[in-house]
């Protein structure tokens, strides 16, 4: 009985965890989407994308540092009570003569938000039922999926303060949560750990640790790297529509609490009707390549007929893939890697190298400016389609890597029960 309801508490805190952090995160983006734009003209957006990404990739060496020494168990909430306060100090900036700074300050925060969610599903990851994870992170993302139709009705209207009041509360939340969620895990360095990495700081910047225990997570990294600088080419020409067709702040808002809420109940669908079968018909790596290959169809389309609709079409597909088949295959390839190893390279991985592609893509649809903006949008959507096809090769070498390494750690002992 003990074991039953412990397992029915785990659900929960992962439910909850799940729906409140994905509501922060795009009620955050709507919300931040809308200020930033509403301060500053679209040319400063790969900027402020580069800046951020810099400052998220700081955030992330150091929750990586700090996850390996402590265990997401207690990094992640500790983070979500830091996140709430970080609103508070936005309300205030709300208040100042200068409102960009507070523009700023909410565009560096919720752009770092993606660090602690990796650390969520690190959690979620660390169970001794290989099985059991996989059903688990099912469900969470299942649950994800409602958190994010939530977080877009959040950001479609109402005071500006108060919505960040509330994005505050949903960090309270996330911290209870994913607290909850450790300690019914249990203590993480009880799992096999497998052979010493070493996972400092240094090492985990250069990739050469990691990369020679687990030669698959290079490809990994390269195609998160990829699928970033496509995915910031076609933020910028969506977002670039957005602010030419509604300039002011209420229509902004409006615009992006639609995209977002969309997007978000589009994934959820995917997730409910696509996403199961993907995985137990044609695999992980075949499921994850959809994410390219959406964005290779969708940007043809916007190539051929230019325009918000298109634009919006192409940056919605690739959310809406990203945020459903992608995520739920894209998780369990790193179950092939023993826990330590996995806990010290993830964040590296799906949010470091995420970053160093944002930065790539955002340097791109700056650098193509000086054709004007009617040529540089045509040209930021070859290079994003150029990009994601890089990413569809590689996806056999990942799969290929994934089954060597799966094998070889199934044979050391390091890991368990395939999934």
């Amino acid at each position: 009985m003990s074991q039953r309801n412990d397992s029915s508490v785990m659900a929960w805190a992962a439910a909850i965890s799940a729906v409140a952090m994905i509501a922060h995160l795009n009620g955050g983006k709507a919300i931040r989407d809308a200020l930033y734009l509403s301060n500053y003209h679209v040319s400063w957006l790969p900027w402020m994308m580069i800046v951020t990404a810099l400052v998220t990739m700081l955030v992330t060496l150091a929750a990586s540092s700090a996850m390996r020494r402590f265990g997401p168990a207690r990094v992640v909430p500790a983070a979500y009570l830091a996140s709430a306060g970080l609103h508070l100090v936005e309300c205030g900036l709300l208040g100042s003569p200068n409102r960009g700074a507070a523009a700023v300050v909410l565009y560096l925060h919720i752009s770092a938000a993606p660090v602690f969610i990796s650390g969520f599903w690190s959690i979620l990851s660390e169970g001794t039922d290989p099985r059991a994870n996989r059903r688990q992170m099912a469900r969470a993302a299942f649950a994800g999926s409602v958190g994010g139709v939530m977080g877009g009705v959040l950001a479609w209207s109402g005071d500006l303060a108060v919505r960040l009041l509330v994005l505050a509360g949903l960090d309270l939340i996330c911290a209870v949560a994913t607290f909850t969620l450790g300690g019914s895990r249990g203590d993480e360095r009880a799992l096999p750990e497998g052979p010493a990495v070493d996972a400092s700081p240094s090492s985990m910047l250069s990739g050469r640790g990691m990369f020679r225990s687990a030669p698959y997570l290079g490809y990994l990294a390269i195609a998160m790297a990829l699928f970033a600088a496509s995915a910031a080419l076609l933020e910028y020409c969506f977002k670039a529509q957005v602010q030419s067709s509604f300039p002011a702040q209420a229509d902004l808002q409006k615009v992006f609490a639609k995209f977002y809420t969309s997007t978000a109940l589009a994934s959820l669908l995917v997730q409910l009707v696509v996403s199961r079968w993907a995985l137990r018909r044609i695999g992980l790596v075949p499921t994850a390549a959809a994410l390219p290959a959406g964005v290779v169809l969708t940007g043809a389309g916007a190539l051929v007929a230019p325009g918000l609709t298109t634009a919006a079409i192409a940056r919605g597909s690739e959310f809406v893939i990203r945020n459903s088949l992608f995520r739920s295959a894209y998780e369990p390839l790193f179950n092939a890697i023993p826990s330590r190893l996995k806990n010290a390279s993830k964040a590296m991985v799906d949010v470091g190298c995420y970053k160093l592609g944002d930065i790539f893509g955002a340097s791109v649809a700056k650098a193509l400016l000086v054709f004007g903006a009617l040529v540089a949008a045509r040209l930021q959507l070859i290079s994003a389609i150029a990009l994601s096809a890089g990413g569809l090769v590689l996806a056999r070498l990942i799969h290929v890597g994934y089954q060597e390494t799966l094998r070889k750690n199934l044979a050391a002992g390091g890991v368990t029960i395939p999934i």
